[in-house]
């Protein structure tokens, strides 16, 4: 303790303690209130922080039950889609079937008509032909006719 000056260490002391009160007076409010406000900004914003990461959080389980809910929807749709457009590929083909039969009845029923008017047709030239013939050979149209007539019948 040889080396320290009592004045200079009084003298600090005072200065120290002007400075203190100086500083107590004037800014320590201001930095108290400083502080406060800046701790409670902070405490705001991780309360903020700490609502938005349970907001997001929900979101996101919200967003993965509506993607699920939509896939599954979607896998409804297409299964009934596919379904229908089963349903629909078979009633067409039926119905073209069924009119294709309808036409192939129709063209068999028009065929057997023809078929029938020819036979007649031919049947009629055959007695025609014959007649003329036993006309010219035998000259007796009667007997012949009704033998015409007859065997037509039996061909028939």
């Amino acid at each position: 303790m040889d080396n320290i000056d009592m004045s200079v260490f009084i003298a600090q002391l005072i200065n120290f303690a002007i400075l203190f009160f100086a500083f107590k007076y004037f800014l320590w409010d201001k930095i108290v209130l400083a502080i406060k406000d800046r701790r409670m900004k902070l405490e705001k914003i991780a309360r903020i922080d700490s609502e938005i990461k349970e907001k997001l959080a929900k979101a996101k389980d919200e967003e993965e039950r509506l993607l699920a809910e939509a896939r599954e929807k979607v896998d409804n749709m297409m299964a009934i889609w596919e379904t229908s457009a089963k349903k629909t590929k078979k009633e067409i083909l039926d119905k073209a079937k069924l009119e294709a039969d309808r036409y192939v009845d129709w063209a068999r029923n028009e065929m057997e008509k023809e078929k029938l008017t020819m036979i007649k047709s031919m049947k009629n030239k055959v007695v025609d032909l014959a007649l003329k013939l036993n006309w010219k050979l035998f000259k007796q149209e009667k007997a012949n006719k009704d033998f015409m007539a007859k065997e037509l019948e039996q061909i028939s």
